[in-house]
């Protein structure tokens, strides 16, 4: 007769603190996690707008509403997931317009892709008051 030992490792438990967060379009905010002692990885999808998609609380800056799942795993390849949706919104004094730039010697801003919520344009070096 032979004796099979079988191990079951526990899942590991994830949660996010908050699970529906609204911040204002530019704001920044810190994900936070609470995790049983077994988590020794995690990994943020979509990793877009996060400053590292594979720590337990990333800080995240999204331009747009984004709903983030964090992927939580142990050494036995054990995972469990727990989701946040951030709501971006605009207070009507700011506009974000990626693919911005400003022609040599030229006070002229050339804009597109353009998601407007108010009058004012970051550029890499400074703010423009419109």
């Amino acid at each position: 007769t032979a004796t099979v030992n079988i191990v079951v490792n526990p899942l590991p438990v994830i949660n996010i603190s908050d699970t529906d967060v609204t911040i204002l379009q530019g704001s920044t905010y810190q994900l936070q996690t609470i995790n049983s002692a077994d988590v020794t990885q995690w990994q943020w999808q979509p990793s877009q707008w996060l400053n590292d998609a594979t720590i337990a609380n990333p800080i995240a800056q999204p331009l747009t509403d984004v709903t983030y799942t964090c992927i939580a795993g142990n050494k036995y390849g054990c995972v469990t997931r727990d989701q946040v949706t951030i709501h971006v919104t605009c207070t009507n004094s700011t506009v974000y317009i990626p693919n911005t730039f400003s022609p040599k010697n030229s006070d002229t801003l050339m804009l597109g892709n353009a998601t407007s919520c108010g009058f004012l344009v970051r550029t890499s070096s400074s703010a423009l008051n419109l």
